[in-house]
C-alpha cells in the first residue's frame, strides 16, 4: 500500500485572496482537495492524528495531486515543524496581499459580521509576513514556496493560476470556471443569530462532540450546510475608503517589516511602502 502524501499545503493570509485560490485548485481535474477549504490540522487539530487528516481526503478517479489550504497556518507557530515532519517534499503556497488593504478588509469582515467593537489595529499582527515566513524559509528551500501577489489576482489572474497549476506539475491550459469570479468578497450578515448557530461547531468540539462534525464533513453535509448559510444569510456588502491619514500611520508600521519580506522573496513591493 502507498504511504499517503500530500503535494501542496497552502498556508494564508486571510483576507488575501486565497477562497479564490483554493477554488481554482479545486476546480482543476488533476488536483484532489477536501470537501472544505480549511481544515486546520496542523494548527488547530493536530491532537486528532494523521488517520483524522487522511479521512478528510476522498479521493475519485485516477492518481492526483493532494493538497490543502488553511490559513492558520502562516502564523502558527507549530505548523511549519509538524508539516516538515510528515511531508518533507510537500510544496507551499501563500497569497500575499498589501499588508495595509489586508489588515482594513479584515478589519471590516469583522465589524460586518461578527465583532462590531474590535479596532483596525487588534487586525494588524496577520500582515507582518517577513516575521512568520521566515519560519518557513528556515525549514523548506525557496523553490518549495510558490509566492502569489494578490495585485496580480486582481489584474492577471489568468497568469497566476497557469503559473500556479505549473509550480504543482498539472495541466497549466485547464481554465477554471471561476477565473473571472470574486470568491468569498466583503458581504454582511442577514441574521445574526444565525451567525451564534453556526459557531456551534466549536461549542460541539470543545464539548467533546467533534466526533459529529467528522460525520458531516465525511457525507459532505458540512459543506452543504456552508453553503446554504452562505446563501441565506449573507450578502455582498461595500465598506468607505481608508482615510489617506490612516493609511500612512498603517503604511509606517509595516514599512519594516515589508522591507524585509522583498529581500525574503526577492520581489519588488514598493507599492506597498
Amino acid at each position: 500500500m502507498t504511504a499517503f502524501k500530500v503535494d501542496f499545503i497552502g498556508i494564508g493570509a486571510f483576507r488575501s485572496g486565497t477562497s479564490w485560490i483554493a477554488q481554482v485548485l479545486r476546480e482543476h481535474p488533476e488536483i484532489c482537495v477536501p470537501h472544505i477549504k480549511e481544515i486546520e490540522f496542523f494548527s488547530k487539530y493536530y491532537q486528532k492524528g494523521m488517520s483524522w487528516y487522511e479521512s478528510q481526503f476522498t479521493e475519485r478517479g485516477g492518481p492526483r495531486v493532494r493538497g490543502e489550504y488553511s490559513n492558520s497556518y502562516l502564523c502558527d507557530e507549530d505548523a511549519p515543524k509538524r508539516i516538515k515532519k510528515h511531508f518533507p517534499e510537500a510544496k507551499l503556497v501563500v497569497c500575499l496581499r498589501n499588508p495595509v488593504d489586508r489588515a482594513y478588509s479584515h478589519y471590516w469582515w469583522g465589524a460586518l459580521n461578527f465583532n462590531k467593537d474590535a479596532g483596525i489595529d487588534e487586525y494588524l499582527e496577520e500582515g507582518f509576513y517577513h516575521r512568520y515566513l521566515v519560519r518557513w524559509f528556515d525549514l523548506f528551500s525557496q523553490e518549495k514556496i510558490h509566492i502569489i501577489l494578490f495585485d496580480n489576482i486582481e489584474s492577471r489572474p489568468g497568469t497566476v493560476v497557469r503559473d500556479l497549476y505549473e509550480f504543482l506539475g498539472v495541466d497549466s491550459s485547464f481554465v477554471p470556471p471561476s477565473l473571472g469570479k470574486k470568491v468569498n468578497p466583503a458581504a454582511k450578515v442577514r441574521f445574526r443569530f444565525l451567525v451564534v448557530l453556526f459557531k456551534l461547531r466549536k461549542f460541539l468540539e470543545k464539548a467533546g462532540l467533534g466526533g459529529l462534525i467528522d460525520f458531516l464533513k465525511r457525507a459532505n453535509l458540512y459543506n452543504r450546510i456552508q453553503r446554504l448559510y452562505v446563501m441565506v444569510n449573507r450578502k455582498e456588502a461595500t465598506y468607505p475608503p481608508m482615510s489617506r491619514s490612516e493609511r500612512e500611520r498603517l503604511r509606517k508600521v509595516f514599512r519594516k517589516d515589508i522591507e524585509s519580506l522583498e529581500k525574503l522573496i526577492g520581489r519588488d513591493l514598493r507599492g506597498w511602502k
